[in-house]
């Protein structure tokens, strides 16, 4: 899947000249969270304590790394950058 997640990447970056390549592996580090969960189900996933505890360490890590992810988003693509005194109208009238 890595190697799916970095020509996802490329061609996202590379073909389109897009920004949006910055999101694509928010898609991925969800599968990941996914594939962790569903191994942790499998027969035989919790015999020792040592798999234990590497099962929830792999899956605190996958939690942390999307949440550090997701939070870096708005920096990556400077959503930051526009006026402070901009008017947004959505704010006050969402439909």
């Amino acid at each position: 899947m890595f190697v799916a997640q970095v020509a996802t990447e490329i061609f996202v970056w590379k073909r389109w000249r897009s920004p949006i390549w910055v999101i694509v592996p928010c898609l991925y580090l969800a599968w990941r969270l996914w594939q962790c969960a569903w191994g942790m189900g499998l027969p035989g996933a919790f015999d020792s304590t040592l798999a234990k505890l590497t099962w929830s360490a792999l899956f605190g890590l996958w939690v942390i790394n999307i949440g550090v992810h997701f939070t870096n988003i708005p920096l990556t693509l400077r959503w930051d950058h526009h006026p402070h005194d901009a008017n947004f109208k959505a704010l006050r009238h969402p439909v």
